[in-house]
Formats: C-alpha cells, structure tokens, sequence
C-alpha cells in the first residue's frame, strides 16, 4: 500500500492525500480564477488577445495573468490533473512568465507530448 503524501519544500500549508495517487482533483478555487481571468479577454479580428475589462483592483490584474497560461496547463487544470501544490495563491503571487515553456518549468509541469504524425 502507498500514501501520496506532499510536504513543501519552503511554508504552506502540509498535506497527506489518501488515494490513488493519479486520481483527478478539482481545485474550484484554481478553476473559478481561471474563467474570471478568461471573461476579461476576447480576440479581436484576426484571433488576437484583447483585454475586454478593465481590471478593477490589483488581484483583479493578478488574475488577468492566468487566461495567458499555457494552454495544456489550463486543461490539467480544468481535469484537476495539477500538481497538487500548485493553488491559486502561488499563481498569483509569482511572477508568471509569458513564455510558455517557462511557465511549465516554473509551476513544475511537463511539456505536452508531441503527437505522432
């Protein structure tokens, strides 16, 4: 028998997660952000990111920063397939790179596998 267990390397909060240790696990704070940073943004014309609302207080611009995520870190997201130290805490305190390689590198995540042609 295994236990999944996640200790932080520096603070925050520790955790002991009985399961199975790839099961999903939907954060709604985490998912709640993430649409509320998407409602703020449209494309324009040629497919172009806009920002649609003005973000009305600094958390508001912290948030902003999520709906330029990485596409296949908002999907492990949205499955609940994250890392389970990441909340929305970290993700707004940092500073969130726009490359998204980075992003990947910075919030432990790995690079999507490329599909075979």
């Amino acid at each position: 028998m295994t236990i999944p267990i996640a200790l932080p390397l520096r603070g925050g909060r520790r955790s002991i997660a009985a399961g199975q240790p790839d099961s999903a696990d939907h954060d709604t704070t985490l998912i709640a952000a993430l649409r509320k940073a998407h409602a703020m943004v449209g494309q324009d014309e040629r497919g172009h990111p806009i920002i649609l609302t003005v973000p009305k207080s600094p958390y508001e611009r912290r948030l902003l920063r999520l709906a330029f995520l990485a596409p296949d870190i908002q999907q492990a997201i949205l499955a609940g397939r994250q890392p389970r130290s990441l909340n929305l805490e970290q993700m707004i305190r940092g500073e969130l790179p726009l490359a998204w390689s980075r992003q990947r590198e910075m919030l432990r995540f790995q690079a999507p596998r490329a599909h075979p042609c």
